[in-house]
């Protein structure tokens, strides 16, 4: 400890040594220097991170906002009843009543084991894959096969988004949180 007194009274010797001007001067330069390290170590760093949370924050709050919406779906699709299957004797008719409700024409027909083969040989896909959502949702059915194909070039349904569809139905699958009969 010796050692240390000795340095803090041969400082103390050398500060009053100095003239009051050029203390005045070195004690102004060190509370510049204090005031820049303090600004580089801590207003800096935070005034950066607020700027960084002005800009992230907009995209969180819209990743938040989807969030719950989803969690709405979720909470709105578990609350929902079970769809029941439908007997096999129903399956067909069923899906000619839901094509015909659109509008689409359609060559429906059983394809055994609780599928259903379906071929439209001229659709809007805009129209038809809406029908399909509303089958799946509505009559618990799900696509087991697909196959769509744009009209060739020379029909002129082909330059407005029509499509041929060869579709099978599987009915056998309960729907997701649907109960088994």
């Amino acid at each position: 400890m010796s050692g240390l007194n000795a340095v803090i009274h041969s400082m103390q010797a050398r500060w009053a040594s100095r003239q009051p001007r050029e203390r005045l001067l070195l004690m102004t330069g060190m509370g510049a220097l204090i005031l820049i390290i303090a600004y580089l170590s801590l207003w800096e760093p935070a005034a950066r991170g607020i700027r960084q949370l002005g800009v992230e924050l907009p995209m969180l709050r819209t990743q938040y906002a989807a969030m719950q919406a989803m969690a709405q779906e979720v909470a709105r699709l578990r609350g929902r009843p079970s769809s029941a299957k439908l007997p096999q004797s129903e399956q067909v008719t069923a899906v000619r009543q839901s094509l015909e409700r659109v509008g689409l024409k359609a060559s429906v027909e059983s394809a055994g084991d609780g599928r259903v083969r379906i071929r439209i040989e001229d659709t809007d896909y805009a129209a038809w894959a809406a029908w399909l959502a509303s089958v799946e949702n509505d009559l618990g059915a799900r696509t087991a096969k697909a196959s769509l194909s744009a009209l060739s070039a020379g029909n002129a349904a082909a330059a407005s988004g029509h499509v041929r569809v060869e579709l099978v139905l599987d009915f056998s699958k309960p729907v997701s949180g649907a109960s088994k009969s």
